[in-house]
């Protein structure tokens, strides 16, 4: 793992001298990388080069540094990997065995659900679902057969009121998409950064796709969408909640499906629905079905022990039984693979 040292490196010069024949990095994607971590000062980039070769963060930062964000690159991964496609294991494997010792408290990487395999050591398998909707058969078909009854009526019922969804650009929509964000945020009680430069630069990528609700001048909800070769997935939606009775979120969802139906996209992945039953309520109306997905999580040793009670003067609690399987108290879908050693106490 060679250090990339200036703060403003020459992206294609520095890729130039990699292999010519790997697909996997593009300088677009360096520059958007380093811009989101200007935002952070203990952040360095470090390059691999070989074969294969990614580009790697380092960041030494012991809080949950939104690895949510690191989702928006390419394949959909978390903890900044950059790629088209997943990684072999061998290679997948040393790269994470760097980036566990420098990412904090924890690490979550998505795999392909289309192609699983078993969690890397030191990370345990976290068994979740999201919805996947099947575009393949044209969006008049999914109108007619996918899509409920009560939802096509409240689509119509938006159109009426004459709201409005179409492609937006990120020049036009940065300011309005921040002030949904910020209202998101606030009615869940959250405190993740809206890092302006970021997001800024992921709304310009050719990858990067932005919908737009508006009635008259008013924005009412924004959808960003990335997409692959065929297959796209729902990264972050806002919406105006005292809109809600108007409708804009389930007509901005049926104009994103039909704007994919028309590039070709045959998969469109929903999201999950945070245990929440109205949100798989909703999805599942557009005809998303439930479909099981693993993530694999890492909690480094010191994250636990500082986060821990006792570590504060409380009680040290009793060891688990043996036999604790699944997470959260629930089963997994399918046989847990090895984990090659498991962390104790990981999220």
């Amino acid at each position: 793992m060679e250090p990339i040292s200036p703060r403003d490196p020459d992206w294609p010069a520095l890729l130039a001298r990699l292999p010519a024949h790997s697909p996997f990095v593009r300088p677009e994607w360096c520059y958007l990388l380093q811009r989101y971590l200007d935002g952070y000062s203990a952040a360095s980039l470090r390059l691999r080069s070989g074969s294969t070769f990614w580009i790697l963060p380092g960041l030494l930062l012991r809080k949950p540094l939104s690895l949510r964000s690191f989702q928006s690159l390419p394949f959909g991964t978390h903890g900044g990997l950059l790629g088209d496609e997943p990684p072999p294991p061998p290679l997948l494997a040393d790269l994470l065995s760097h980036l566990k010792h420098a990412v904090g408290p924890w690490i979550t990487i998505t795999p392909d659900p289309l192609a699983p395999q078993p969690p890397p050591p030191g990370f345990r398998a976290r068994y979740t679902t999201t919805h996947v909707l099947d575009l393949s058969a044209g969006y008049r078909v999914l109108w007619d057969r996918s899509f409920s009854r009560n939802l096509r009526n409240q689509v119509r019922k938006a159109e009426k009121l004459e709201i409005l969804v179409r492609p937006t650009t990120g020049r036009e929509i940065l300011a309005d998409f921040q002030l949904l964000w910020r209202q998101m945020q606030d009615r869940r009680r959250l405190a993740l950064p809206f890092t302006t430069t970021f997001w800024g630069a992921l709304f310009t990528q050719p990858w990067c796709k932005l919908y737009a609700a508006r009635l008259a001048e008013q924005t009412l909800a924004v959808a960003v969408v990335l997409l692959g070769k065929k297959q796209a997935h729902w990264w972050q939606g806002v919406v105006d909640r005292s809109a809600g009775p108007l409708n804009p979120n389930r007509l901005l969802v049926a104009r994103v499906i039909e704007d994919l139906c028309g590039l070709g996209i045959e998969r469109f992945d929903l999201g999950g629905s945070e245990g929440q039953p109205g949100l798989a309520q909703f999805k599942e109306a557009f005809g998303a079905l439930e479909t099981p997905v693993v993530h694999w999580r890492h909690t480094p040793a010191w994250a636990i022990w500082s986060s821990a009670p006792w570590s504060h003067g409380a009680p040290s609690p009793q060891p688990s039984p043996p036999g604790r399987g699944g997470e959260s108290g629930t089963k997994p879908p399918h046989p847990t693979p090895e984990s090659g050693g498991k962390p104790p106490h990981s999220n």
